[in-house]
């Protein structure tokens, strides 16, 4: 079975992710080390989240949501809240066996748990509004190691308006299909 084969088994969880982000974010979570640590904002189910610890050689991996929903009208009203997390811990456990470090916090609130210069790789895919993208650009920049990664997913979503805040912020953006990143 090839690898792609594989992470797209494991990753038949609802979500908005193509195969090639699933594959990017199982890939790029492969290049760091055993004691990495790699942030999540917004996991949902944990489709994204299952491509991340498929392919990370860590298991310092932590997922920030409150199962809320998202203003934008696409969340499954039976994943809100208390259902949602242990729909995303049922996944976890049947896809890959483990459940990520969850914290139960908004995104923004939640980055003073981790020290300056600590997180080798972030996803950002939380709440998708203008201003709470650009506070968790903003928020955990900081905390990114050098030569790490900041990613997040949406990037031509119209509504949300992420390519402009990221063109705006960043001089170099790297783009796979929807996920931008860059390296720090």
């Amino acid at each position: 079975m090839t690898i792609k084969k594989k992470i797209l088994e494991l990753t038949d969880i609802p979500g908005w992710m193509s195969d090639q982000e699933i594959e990017w974010l199982y890939k790029t979570a492969g290049k760091f080390d055993k004691n990495a640590i790699i942030i999540e904002l917004g996991c949902w189910l944990g489709k994204s989240t299952v491509a991340l610890c498929a392919g990370a050689k860590t298991r310092n991996i932590f997922v920030v949501d409150i199962w809320c929903g998202c203003e934008e009208g696409f969340t499954d009203k039976n994943y809100i809240g208390a259902n949602g997390m242990w729909q995303f811990i049922t996944n976890m456990k049947e896809k890959v066996n483990f459940v990520p470090f969850i914290i139960f916090d908004n995104s923004w609130d939640s980055v003073n748990r981790f020290k300056d210069n600590s997180i080798d790789f972030i996803f950002i895919d939380a709440d998708h509004s203008a201003e709470s993208v650009t506070k968790d650009i903003k928020a955990w920049y900081k905390k990114i190691k050098k030569g790490g990664i900041m990613s997040g997913h949406d990037f031509f979503h119209d509504a949300i308006g992420v390519s402009v805040l990221t063109n705006l912020l960043f001089k170099k953006i790297e783009i796979v299909d929807t996920i931008w990143w860059i390296e720090r």
